[in-house]
């Protein structure tokens, strides 16, 4: 099942990048797990807010509504290096330290400014993203994904990043 799946987004995802000029498709390595943009906008049921969520890998950072949120490793500590197509898939986490609700370590809470003059998030030195591919709360799709040049990962309450992947599971049953 797990590889008519992969096979199925690899076809979408070739023929949606066949139409696309080489910024978006040297943006994907193929030899990493593949995402092809969702054909409707990004979910808007994500409200800026930072909180512990418990998904399939653990406590992790989302919003209060229970979206997950995500490091992208070309960051720095000072720059969002997504912006634009990027930002499209991966929406900046924009918001003030006033919506910090859970067991969110404050010392660890900072924000940047992007490059259009928003303030985004971070969570010990990482600028925040959430996953326009997170349809339903605690879902993770985006963990490990490989998109716009380097890996995106989910944010432990302490600061760690969580670098592991799911593992297949032969159950219909979900995490």
């Amino acid at each position: 099942m797990w590889k008519k799946r992969k096979l199925w987004l690899l076809a979408v995802l070739t023929l949606a990048l066949s139409g696309c000029g080489s910024a978006v498709s040297s943006s994907i390595d193929a030899s990493s797990p593949a995402y092809a943009p969702p054909s409707t906008a990004p979910n808007n049921n994500v409200i800026p807010s930072l909180s512990v969520i418990k998904t399939r890998y653990g406590k992790v950072l989302g919003s209060q509504s229970g979206y997950a949120y995500y490091i992208f490793r070309l960051d720095t500590p000072t720059i969002s290096n997504c912006d634009a197509s990027c930002a499209a898939v991966w929406p900046p986490v924009i918001g003030a330290s006033h919506l910090i609700t859970g067991n969110v370590k404050r010392s660890l809470v900072g924000s940047i400014i992007t490059s259009n003059g928003a303030k985004q998030l971070t969570y010990d030195g990482h600028p925040l993203y959430s996953f326009a591919g997170d349809r339903a709360p605690r879902s993770t799709t985006g963990q490990g994904l490989y998109s716009f040049g380097a890996y995106w990962y989910l944010i432990a309450p302490n600061g760690h990043v969580i670098t592991t992947t799911a593992k297949a599971s032969s159950s219909s049953t979900g995490a």
